[in-house]
């Protein structure tokens, strides 16, 4: 029963990679992806040298793209969810005091973003304590810090981290060599690199008081957001007809994108798993059959001799049920050695899952059996005398 062995070999992995993909999809991102927008946006240095003044155009523009039609929202930020970019910086100082890795531990390393003060409304991420970046954190305010609830628990693990200081140490070009302010708000984790990743810590600083010429515009719209793109084209054109409006995405489609890869191991295994269960059937019901066929006379003569139909189906069946036992023996101890090369591909799932591999295997036996009663209930329709004389 080769064909039992490859079918549940190929049938646990792909049950495997199903189940890990629905645990992938399972996953709170963090923010939400529907009706979102985004694109890029880039401020060339030649007509904006100084950053704030690029920070000002922005903010025209998001104004402007607000009040589009179909729009419900628009915000800036240096650092796109599921942008498969890293701003990963240390921490330097804490309240004034200069720190390092060993005092933080795991906590040293914190994802910096810019942003504009609408960025939490249009991405739907929660706010836990204090507030977010508001329109009044300007240049020559006190620069201030939100973070995320990671990197709150990371830099402060004994206490409420807002009213404390921090700042990172970057090579952005941010107004020297350093990023800080007073932590005035935290917000609900990101999984920035996708599902499959730990959500990083982050920190949040504002980007009128740290502007950045380039940056991700992010939209909410009332609708399609595809609908709003010409709009929001003449808004820009309108404020710089050569500014560029660029890397047009919505965030549903970069959250599909995040597992693209998943998916498509996903359905190839599980073609190949069909095929196989498909053949393993196939191939079943043909060795029964033809095994029953050079069986009718042995069968004839039993029923002749008053064996009910009952006993004849049972000692086919019964045949059945040893050879795909011991397929099925084979298709185990293979598939316990050979799933372990998806590990690295499972997500919150063993290879060597048990309720996997017994499930697959009891509908394999299930399909097995099927496909030997069929030619023994037929056998038993023939009449025991027909067959006897054609003999």
């Amino acid at each position: 029963m080769g064909e039992l062995a490859l079918a549940l070999l190929l049938l646990s992995g792909a049950t495997l990679l199903i189940r890990s993909f629905l645990n992938l999809s399972a996953v709170e991102l963090g923010f939400r992806t529907e009706r979102v927008l985004t694109f890029s946006l880039s401020l060339p240095e030649a007509r904006y040298p100084e950053p704030r003044q690029a920070a000002r155009t922005v903010e025209r523009f998001l104004d402007a793209a607000e009040a589009s039609p179909g729009v419900e929202a628009a915000a800036g930020v240096f650092g796109l969810p599921l942008g498969g970019i890293s701003y990963m910086f240390n921490v330097q100082t804490m309240d004034g005091r200069t720190v390092d890795d060993d005092e933080l531990g795991g906590g040293g390393l914190v994802q910096t973003r810019l942003a504009t003060p609408d960025y939490l409304r249009v991405m739907g991420i929660p706010l836990r304590a204090g507030r977010f970046i508001e329109p009044s954190d300007r240049p020559g305010a006190e620069r201030v810090v939100v973070l995320s609830e990671t990197a709150a628990r990371a830099l402060f693990p004994d206490g409420d981290p807002l009213g404390h200081t921090i700042e990172l140490g970057t090579d952005l070009g941010l107004d020297g060599p350093r990023v800080g302010g007073r932590v005035v708000g935290v917000i609900g984790d990101v999984h920035h690199f996708g599902p499959a990743r730990e959500a990083p810590p982050e920190a949040y600083f504002a980007h009128a008081q740290f502007p950045v010429r380039s940056l991700s515009v992010t939209v909410r719209t009332a609708g399609a957001p595809g609908a709003v793109l010409g709009a929001l084209r003449e808004r820009l054109a309108e404020i710089d007809p050569e500014l560029p409006l660029y890397r047009v995405r919505t965030m549903g489609g970069l959250a599909a994108a995040s597992v693209t890869r998943p998916r498509f191991y996903m359905t190839l295994l599980t073609l190949f798993g069909a095929v196989a269960l498909a053949l393993a059937a196939v191939g079943t019901y043909g060795s029964i059959n033809y095994s029953v066929e050079r069986r009718s006379r042995e069968i004839g003569i039993r029923m002749a001799m008053g064996a009910r139909r009952v006993d004849v189906v049972g000692m086919v069946v019964g045949r059945v049920a040893r050879l795909a036992a011991l397929g099925l023996a084979i298709g185990l101890a293979a598939g316990l050695l050979v799933t372990r090369v998806l590990d690295r591909l499972l997500f919150e799932l063993s290879s060597t899952d048990p309720l996997t591999m017994a499930v697959t295997a009891l509908i394999l036996a299930v399909v097995a059996l099927a496909a030997g009663y069929l030619p023994a209930r037929r056998a038993t329709r023939v009449d025991p005398m027909t067959v006897l004389r054609t003999e």
